[in-house]
């Protein structure tokens, strides 16, 4: 059986963008949590890394494709159907150049049931394990810093620095076309030590959490010609295609606590 900390090791990528969301841009964590189920099932059905690739984007893009991702969840969450919205060709333009395909808001409109049924699956199957004691601290924090006496009781009885089971999360500065990585303390906070201002690719005397800042910046540049960069069309879903030798495959299987499956019947399914 896998241990929580083995599934949590299992999703570190999925855990660094989600950390992102909720620290990096402040967003709300159990929203985002269905973000990220709609993301995870974009990446099954558009059959790339879509999750792993997104973590080269600016928190600038990745804010705005959350934004993206939330005006889908709208429409899979209600019978009705904005016809103004029909008329905009542009309605999730990040959404459509990240994954290579003709997914609009109509599209999840009318196949609601389905997808729906498929998010609601990952977010508590995925989702709700892997981002757990993420949500929950960030969470205590946040009570925290606005006063709650319980919050700060919680906190006092887990004194231990989070541990995100993964690399550390540092603030991104989007520029010159480049995101460039800004080492900063732990992702948590808020204040922000600049590295010698004369190094290549940084802007000094700028936080790189103003968002109104990066997207001034974004607004400047080709952001299509940004995804673009990251080689996300057919070409690097190549490399990910190589044969791999049968002696260096590995399967990670999961398996419901009601369901119970012997290995013998494992066995069965993958050599019948």
């Amino acid at each position: 059986m896998v241990s929580p900390e083995e599934f949590k090791i299992f999703h570190t990528i999925d855990r660094t963008l989600y950390t992102r969301l909720v620290v990096n841009l402040n967003r709300d964590p159990a929203d985002s949590m269905q973000v990220m189920a709609l993301w995870i099932w974009l990446e099954r059905e558009a059959r790339g890394n879509l999750v792993k690739r997104m973590l080269s984007l600016p928190d600038t893009l990745i804010n705005s494709l959350a934004d993206e991702a939330v005006l889908c969840l709208n429409c899979i969450e209600t019978d009705r159907f904005d016809s103004s919205l029909e008329t905009m060709n542009d309605e999730i333009p990040l959404t459509q150049e990240l994954t290579k395909t003709g997914f609009s808001l109509r599209f999840f409109h009318d196949n609601r049931l389905g997808i729906l049924r498929a998010i609601a699956k990952i977010t508590n199957d995925v989702c709700a394990r892997a981002f757990e004691d993420i949500s929950r601290r960030v969470m205590e924090r946040k009570a925290v810093a606005g006063g709650s006496n319980v919050a700060e009781n919680v906190v006092g009885q887990n004194k231990n620095p989070l541990n995100y089971y993964g690399p550390v999360i540092n603030p991104v500065l989007y520029c010159n076309s480049n995101a460039a990585g800004v080492y900063g303390q732990t992702g948590i906070s808020r204040r922000f030590m600049w590295p010698n201002a004369g190094h290549p690719g940084f802007l000094p005397g700028y936080d790189p959490y103003d968002l109104a800042f990066q997207r001034q910046i974004l607004n400047t540049e080709n952001i299509a010609g940004v995804l673009n960069r990251l080689k996300i069309g057919a070409g690097d879903q190549k490399e990910d295609q190589k044969e791999v030798q049968a002696d260096s495959r590995t399967v990670f299987l999961t398996f419901s606590k009601g369901y119970p499956i012997s290995e013998d019947e494992v066995r069965d399914y993958f050599t019948k």
